[in-house]
């Protein structure tokens, strides 16, 4: 529900304005709205930022990239109207490829992202803020040999 209501206004926003700009004013949005319904963030910012690259793809002015293949297209065949791509020619490509994303996201994101539909021995761990690191030691090391408490390597951080 919450992913559906935010995907769809994304993806048409970005057809028209560049994509970092409508995320970057959606990531507090979209934390508080998380917080106040009560699911993973992770549930609605994945979301966010594919709806916002799919919207992009239907209109020449989506991405920049877009605007790139048409530059390079006016360049390559400045006298041939065939050759060039209209605000909305791409939609025709897009559309279809941004509901089939979207329609994926929906129904792939409670399994994949955290805090969804997961299985209990799936389950994320949970950060307890311990640290777990690895470490070789060298023979001529001056912890070499010693337990790890010996060494001094126990509270290092």
């Amino acid at each position: 529900g919450a992913q559906l209501r935010l995907m769809v206004p994304i993806a048409f926003i970005s057809a028209f304005l560049n994509n970092t700009p409508v995320v970057v004013i959606m990531i507090p949005i979209c934390q508080k709205w998380g917080k106040n319904v009560g699911i993973s963030p992770a549930q609605l910012l994945v979301p966010l930022s594919f709806a916002s690259i799919l919207g992009g793809t239907c209109t020449l002015i989506g991405t920049s990239t877009n605007l790139v293949v048409q530059g390079l297209l006016a360049n390559e065949y400045p006298n041939d109207p065939e050759m060039t791509i209209g605000l909305f020619d791409l939609g025709e490509f897009g559309v279809p490829i941004a509901l089939v994303g979207m329609s994926y996201i929906l129904i792939s994101s409670p399994y994949l992202l955290p805090g969804g539909k997961r299985k209990a021995d799936t389950a994320l761990p949970t950060d307890d803020g311990t640290i777990l690191l690895g470490a070789r030691l060298t023979k001529f090391s001056p912890a070499a040999g010693r337990t790890v408490k010996r060494s001094g390597l126990r509270d290092t951080g």
